[in-house]
């Protein structure tokens, strides 16, 4: 793995030192950051300051102030790096970390199903009635459906149990049609000439 800076103002990895110096150049929060540790070592002025603040510290200023340098290095000594005050130490992620980071991944990949109660589901006796000390409703009248009174019909007329058809072969082939082709298609087949020419007792 290869060493890699971090930033020990925001903790950001970057690959090379000069990467690191570049964004602590340009990252404004990390670079006020980077300027306050320089002034309360060195008790130099911020260009970040109020007017207020860099009067209050001017008186503190030495006679000839050292300016920090994110190229020179720090103040007071232009021979020194970078690395002198703002550390760039390798870091890795220790296999604890790693292995946290991985299953929190897989956890988020997981799929999860949550238990919630149907809004049709009705508490036990919440819409009970006890009608236990009534009648629930009154007979008006007793009668026979109208299947029983097309059978009792049919057999008071001694017809075929297959009427309206002829038989059960007449019957057999209409129920055929009827589950197989279309009305257009059975048109056509009892259109045709061969057909035509049977007594046709009922039609489809």
């Amino acid at each position: 793995m290869s060493a890699l800076h971090h930033c020990n103002f925001c903790f950001r990895e970057l690959p090379t030192l000069g990467g690191l110096k570049r964004h602590i150049s340009s990252r404004r929060e990390c670079h006020r950051k980077w300027e306050d540790t320089i002034a309360k070592k060195t008790e130099t002025v911020s260009i970040f300051d109020t007017e207020e603040q860099e009067e209050e510290t001017y008186h503190m200023l030495p006679e000839e102030p050292v300016m920090a340098s994110l190229v020179d290095g720090p103040p007071g000594n232009c021979n020194s790096t970078f690395d002198s005050y703002i550390p760039a130490p390798v870091w890795e992620p220790s296999p604890d970390k790693e292995e946290t980071e991985e299953s929190n991944a897989r956890a988020s990949k997981r799929v999860r199903v949550e238990d919630v109660p149907d809004e049709d589901d009705i508490s036990a006796g919440h819409f009970y009635t006890n009608y236990s000390c009534h009648p629930v409703a009154t007979v008006q009248a007793q009668g026979k459906t109208v299947f029983e009174r097309q059978h009792e019909e049919a057999r008071a007329m001694q017809t075929s149990e297959y009427a309206p058809f002829s038989d059960e072969e007449e019957w057999q082939l209409a129920e055929w049609l009827m589950k197989h082709l279309g009305q257009n298609r059975i048109d056509e087949y009892l259109d045709l000439p061969i057909v035509s020419t049977l007594p046709v007792v009922c039609t489809l």
